[in-house]
């Protein structure tokens, strides 16, 4: 499935600077040392943090059995509950070299 920016050249690479086509996901479902593009931000106190749609976040911690996690953006270290996090929909970020 096209999300409207993708060239569909069958090798996955999107027109967007280091996006990738993929599904997008909440924020708590993401796997440590990934980064990720944040598409859509329905909490208004993470946002107010600089959690907008367009940033990049790296995800430092994020482990099933703890309530929180922590999100990297830019220098800036963030704990985020993981009900906030999923609020936060993103999709992973392939930096290109």
């Amino acid at each position: 499935m096209r999300d409207g920016c993708c060239s569909g050249n069958g090798r996955g690479r999107c027109r967007r600077k280091g996006m990738r086509r993929g599904r997008a996901r909440p924020l708590s479902e993401c796997r440590e040392d990934e980064q990720y593009r944040i598409l859509e931000n329905l909490d208004k106190q993470s946002m107010e943090m600089g959690l907008f749609p367009g940033a990049t976040v790296r995800v430092i911690k994020n482990n099933i059995e703890n309530p929180s996690m922590v999100v990297a953006l830019n220098e800036s270290r963030y704990m985020l509950n993981k009900e906030t996090a999923r609020q936060i929909r993103v999709k992973q970020y392939v930096a290109q070299h």
